[in-house]
């Protein structure tokens, strides 16, 4: 940045506001490694900010994961707004049964890609207690037993406005009721799942606000 003809401002000294609208842009885990020892300022950024985080996590090594997850997502849980996880692996190490206690009160963007049938429906009831959660994008990397009792659990989550879902599994035995008191506040839903179309009316009576529907049934 240009100060004056012959001067310019080291990147430190910018303004604090400056600098969360250029760290919007950047992943979290690149600016703590570049900037969390950079000095006192930066330090503080890390430890005190309230700036909001959002995490994308595709790949890692155990030992790298296991960093990440003790120095960034357990004392930054409270500031997550985004979360965005693309491994197998690293989906079971934050959302296993022994660490599906950590408080991302803030979030509101969830992205799991390859996520397990079974993690997924344990990760529901978790979901249900997040007060900002509007944006959940799931991709199933095995088979739904029971697709009926997810999708209601879905249609549960009080703020969520988008939804797309990638679901595989057999046909199910029992037709999905069709809503009574239930209502979801769903605005924009994408469905990829298998066997769908036979309870397609069933599944809109529980999102009557529905401005955007996608269905790709194979």
């Amino acid at each position: 940045m240009v100060k004056g003809r012959n001067s310019t401002a080291r990147f430190e000294d910018l303004s604090k506001e400056i600098i969360y609208e250029i760290f919007e842009f950047l992943d979290f885990f690149h600016l703590y490694e570049i900037f969390s020892n950079l000095n006192i300022r930066f330090q503080n950024f890390f430890i005190y900010s309230n700036f909001p985080i959002k995490i994308k996590l595709l790949s890692a090594s155990k030992s790298t994961f296991q960093r990440y997850y003790t120095q960034i997502i357990i004392p930054n849980q409270h500031r997550i707004k985004s979360l965005y996880l693309s491994n197998p692996f690293i989906i079971d190490g934050i959302f296993s049964s022994t660490r599906i206690e950590l408080k991302l009160i803030k979030l509101e963007t969830l992205i799991l890609n390859k996520i397990s049938s079974i993690y997924f429906e344990n990760l529901l009831k978790y979901l249900f207690i997040l007060p900002y959660l509007s944006s959940l994008i799931i991709n199933c990397e095995d088979e739904i037993q029971n697709k009926n009792k997810l999708y209601k659990q879905v249609f549960r989550l009080r703020a969520l406005k988008y939804c797309k879902l990638s679901l595989d599994g057999s046909n199910q035995p029992e037709q999905l009721p069709i809503a009574m008191k239930e209502s979801s506040p769903i605005e924009y839903f994408i469905l990829n799942s298998t066997h769908v179309l036979n309870d397609l009316n069933n599944l809109l009576s529980y999102i009557p606000h529905l401005k955007h529907l996608s269905i790709d049934s194979p």
